[in-house]
């Protein structure tokens, strides 16, 4: 199961525009680096950070 992961980052990878263009070794390279995350419905993921 290890290995299916790995693999759909790089599936995923290669079909956004731009990084279809990159090499298959920066694709493999980048996909090792990425990791999943889970967020909550509603969750705020981006925000203006607070100034004091």
């Amino acid at each position: 199961m290890t290995d299916t992961i790995p693999n759909s980052f790089q599936e995923f990878l290669s079909s956004i525009n731009d990084f279809e263009k990159l090499p298959t070794e920066a694709i493999i390279d980048l996909s090792q680096h990425v990791q999943p995350w889970r967020y909550y419905i509603g969750q705020k993921i981006i925000g203006q950070e607070k100034t004091r």
